[in-house]
Formats: structure tokens, C-alpha cells, sequence
């Protein structure tokens, strides 16, 4: 998990996985909405989660559910990324996306998808970088 603001109070939050593990052994997605809870209330800003879909990894409609229930629709907004194949993992397809999505938006948390470019021709973000 990588955490970051500027000096505007923004503030970013990768994660690669819905059940409250944690990459970095500090801060886990239970305690997020508490955590970033103050930053709502002092900037009045929402914090923006960036999603980045795996697939088999972190796609299910049941980790959408849980993310749904842990974020909540006040203070958060799911950025949902579709993973561009680098060969250690599989991007979620367009309708495992969709169905992610779905989920979301039935808890009313809100969602957007990423638009992807470039991807048909291995030249997608991440792509280019893989083949060096």
C-alpha cells in the first residue's frame, strides 16, 4: 500500500486486494475509513481509492462486496484500474469489470473505469516498460 499527499491535502491509496490485508504491515483497509475519516472532515474533499483489477486475484463480485462494506459511499471514490498484462499477472476482463462495478454501485459506493489505450498493441501503461 502506498500512501501519498500533496501539498493541496490530496491523498492517494494503491491497493491490490479487498480483504483487509496489508502490503505494508501498518495500516490495513479496516482501519482506513477511520484513519482518512478526519481528512474528510477537515478538507471536505473524498478520498479516491485506485483499484487496479486482477484477474483471479482481486475481481470476484465477493471482494466487491466486502470493499463496499468497508468503504462506505460517504468519504470514498473507487477508481477501478484495468491491470494492462505485463506476464506476472492477468488483467480482469470487461465483464468481470463490470460485474465489480455492479456490486459497487448496488452499495452505492461510487465507481469509475479507467479507460484503457494501447493495450491491443502491448503499448498500454506498464507495457512498454515490461518488454525492456
Amino acid at each position: 500500500m502506498a500512501i501519498g499527499t500533496t501539498a493541496s491535502s490530496d491523498i492517494a491509496i494503491e491497493r491490490e486486494e479487498a480483504d483487509g490485508g496489508t502490503a505494508s504491515g501498518w495500516l490495513t483497509l479496516d482501519n482506513v475509513s477511520k484513519r482518512f475519516g478526519q481528512h474528510v472532515d477537515r478538507t471536505n474533499r473524498r478520498v479516491y481509492i485506485e483499484y487496479v483489477m486482477l484477474a483471479g486475484v482481486n475481481d470476484a463480485p465477493e471482494q466487491a462486496t466486502a470493499l463496499g462494506k468497508l468503504l462506505g459511499r460517504d468519504h470514498f471514490k473507487v477508481n477501478l484500474i484495468p491491470y494492462n498484462p505485463t506476464g506476472m499477472y492477468d488483467g480482469s476482463s470487461r465483464d468481470a469489470i463490470a460485474r465489480f462495478k455492479s456490486v459497487l454501485d448496488r452499495a452505492l459506493l461510487p465507481a469509475t473505469v479507467r479507460l484503457t489505450r494501447g493495450r491491443d498493441i502491448a503499448a498500454a501503461c506498464g507495457q512498454l516498460a515490461a518488454q525492456v
